[in-house]
Formats: structure tokens, sequence, C-alpha cells
């Protein structure tokens, strides 16, 4: 599938090329999702579509904006939150969204992340309402929140990412307590705080999570780097700007490729730590924002921005031109 972007690496010259520029321009773009040979793009202001080269904005129930995440079915039914107006729905059939409405589902949730599971269930991370699990069905809701005296209960309601590993079960980073993951045959969460690592090894503020070849976990912290944790072999190891190359301490997106890590910052751009030895800069995106790391295809990789759009990077690109730091 070619679809053109609206930023795409020169490989060349390094200078950028707009495409797509009066829709896109200033524009935050925090996901991205390919569904059927198209692309969906969840922004500040619209749902857009891209496909056969052209870019579209979907219909949305009560022209409602400010979209946050996207998830898709296995029956091809797309999921998107928002922020603060709640959850959303395409059929495969539809060309426009509409507000998904459940007794049990506030409408106005502010979510940060969704998840289609193993087992076509749908999760759904809030701020501040903690977690709700759609069942496959559509029709059954459950939730769950925090509960102080309850060890096995969620133990934060500021939900901020999703993540399935290799084995199906689904983790959750918090904005507060740290990492935890849901047990479902117990019906209970564990969880890994700073209590459970070694000194100096973060796992609160999660951003964002990751699972490498080597079966260790990444997680990206707002404001405390990088950490990687390999539970099996009970080695931990945390990146920050005080003890490593990394760009900053803010990281909003991660994704495995291999054994290489690919990592978005806040304000400090897109940086690859390959096989968790070197970290190689791509200069001229340095200053960005990236909410979102997609792979396209095995050398292209997709960026969502905060202002700058949708940017196409060359990994082949990146490996021959790029800085690479210890």
């Amino acid at each position: 599938m070619c679809i053109r972007d609206r930023y795409k690496i020169d490989h060349q010259n390094k200078d950028t090329l707009r495409v797509f520029d009066s829709q896109l321009k200033h524009l935050n773009i925090y996901d991205i999702l390919e569904s059927e040979k198209t692309l969906y793009l969840a922004t500040s202001t619209h749902i857009y579509q891209i496909n056969d080269n052209s870019l579209t904005a979907l219909d949305v129930e009560n022209n409602d904006s400010n979209f946050s995440r996207l998830s898709v079915s296995k029956d091809n039914t797309i999921w998107m939150g928002s922020f603060e107006n709640g959850l959303y729905y395409k059929t495969k059939d539809s060309n426009s969204f509409k507000k998904f409405k459940h007794s049990q589902l506030p409408s106005s949730l502010n979510i940060q992340d969704l998840l289609v599971d193993n087992n076509n269930n749908l999760w759904i991370a809030t701020y501040g309402n903690g977690l709700y699990i759609l069942d496959h069905t559509k029709t059954k809701v459950s939730h769950f929140v925090e509960h102080k005296n309850n060890p096995y209960a969620l133990q934060y309601n500021d939900v901020l990412c999703l993540y399935q590993d290799y084995t199906g079960t689904v983790w959750l980073g918090t904005d507060g307590t740290g990492l935890s993951y849901y047990d479902e045959h117990l019906t209970k969460f564990n969880v890994i705080t700073n209590d459970h690592t070694p000194e100096n090894i973060p796992v609160d503020v999660i951003r964002a999570i990751a699972y490498d070849d080597n079966e260790t976990m990444w997680l990206g912290t707002s404001g405390k780097g990088l950490t990687s944790i390999n539970l099996d072999q009970n080695v931990y190891k945390s990146y920050t700007t005080q003890n490593s190359a990394i760009a900053s301490d803010r990281i909003m997106s991660l994704l495995s490729d291999g054994t290489d890590i690919w990592i978005g910052h806040q304000g400090g751009g897109l940086q690859v730590l390959e096989a968790s030895t070197n970290f190689k800069t791509i200069e001229s995106l340095k200053n960005e924002t990236i909410w979102k790391i997609y792979k396209h295809a095995p050398n292209q990789f997709w960026l969502c921005t905060r202002d700058s759009g949708i940017i196409s990077v060359s990994y082949t690109h990146l490996r021959a031109h790029e800085t690479s730091l210890h």
C-alpha cells in the first residue's frame, strides 16, 4: 500500500517534504491505526482516514473532537477514545463514528488508551475513573477502581497506558503507583511499585510500555527516564539524562523492533536504543514531541506528533546518517 504522509525524510539531503499540510498543520496527532489497507488518525480536531493517496475527515456524532486513541476488534469495528467525551466506534461498513452508549460507561470519560485483547475484549484506560473492560459481546462492562485497603484491587485511578505481552498478560501503566497486571483467573490486580524494585529503578508515572525479543519489559516514564525489567532474570536498569545518552527523561511512546527500542520523547524527538547499548538520534527531529510510533513496513515507521502532523522515517536512513551515542 502506498500512502502519502505529511512529512517524509528525504534520504539524499534529509530535508522534509510537506504533504496534506493545509489539513494537518499544527495538529496534535495522538494515534494511528491501520485496518483493511486504510490508515486512521486520531487528532485534536478530527478523525482522518488515509486511503488511495487521499486524506478525508470522517463524520463523528455530535461533531465532537479531541480524540485520543484507536483500536480495532476482530470484526473490524474501530474503537476511538477521546479526552472527556467518552468512547466512539465505527463498524466495518460505516463511514462515520458513533458514540458508544452503555448504562455502565460514562459518556464523559477521559480516555488515555484503548486495547483489544486476544479474547476480543476492549480495555479502556481512563484518567480519574480507573479501568473499564467491555466484553467481546459489547454488552457487559466491568469497572475497576482503586481501593486503598484492598491489595488486589487497582491501586490508582489514573491509568495512562495498556500493553498485552506475548503471554497474554495485560499490563497497566499508572500516573502514580507504578505498574499493574491483571490476573483474570483470580480476578485480581498485581502491582509492581518502586518498593518492589532496586534503588533508583523507577516504575511510577508510566506513559508507555514495550517488550523486546529478549522478554525484557521497557517502561517510558514521565520525568524519570526509561526503565528496563526482566522479571525472569531479575535484571533491572534505568536510563536517565544523568547516567546515559537518552535525550530526555520525559518519554511519551515506545516501540519494540526486535532487540531495538524506539523512543518518542516530549520535546526531545526520536531515538533508537540498539540492543540495549547505543542511543541513535535523528537530529532533524530532536525538538519534536512524539505521541505514538507505528511500524508501517520493515524499514518504515510513522510518528504521531504534537504540532507537526505525521512524520515518516526510514530506519535504513536512520542507521546510516544519524548520531550514535553511548
